[in-house]
């Protein structure tokens, strides 16, 4: 059953369905991560290449355990748009499951269903991850676009990784990820 009202937000049985499929999506992206960085460290890698991507791979798992928090929290819901928390938000629009925190700062995670993405947006950075490749755009400074099955990009933007990771993280720990566990892990 598809509902959909004049502002073309569907009703949450397909909210639920979509967001689902985000830690699949996440889930692939970390296999391609993991093996290639077990090939990568028979061949003797860096540290700190090893060091990022565990980082990297730290958040993606963050980002799908916030999705299945959220879908198990959306089970029970019937409204297009649903409130989490006060200032906390999950609805859908055309074939994207958007998450958005507007308080203290606005923190977008949005799951695009017709290209495989999971995008995190800030007015600092964008960061998207398909099962193949990883982005980070970062307020004044070029796109960082990495294939996670290659070994040697991520041994070239390991530097370029970390600074943006330094940033992203600290916007997923305090502002997301702490929050909706304390509000939402504890209503499922």
């Amino acid at each position: 059953m598809v509902l959909m009202n004049s502002g073309g937000v569907i009703a949450v049985p397909d909210v639920f369905q979509v967001l689902e499929n985000g830690p699949r999506i996440i889930k692939a992206a970390i296999n391609n991560l993991e093996s290639t960085i077990k090939k990568a460290h028979k061949e003797g890698v860096d540290k700190k290449t090893i060091s990022t991507v565990a980082r990297l791979i730290n958040l993606l798992e963050k980002i799908a355990y916030l999705f299945e928090t959220v879908s198990k929290r959306l089970e029970k819901s019937d409204r297009e748009i649903i409130t989490l928390s006060p200032y906390t938000y999950v609805f859908k629009v055309r074939d994207e499951v958007i998450l958005l925190r507007s308080r203290p700062e606005h923190v977008t995670l949005i799951l695009n269903q017709s290209n495989n993405t999971v995008s995190l947006k800030t007015r600092n950075f964008t960061f998207a991850v398909t099962p193949g490749t990883l982005s980070i755009s970062v307020r004044g400074k070029p796109t960082i676009s990495v294939e996670l099955v290659n070994r040697e990009q991520l041994m070239l933007r390991k530097d370029e990784l970390r600074t943006a990771l330094n940033l992203i993280e600290k916007t997923m720990y305090r502002r997301l990820i702490s929050y909706l566990e304390q509000r939402i892990a504890k209503r499922v």
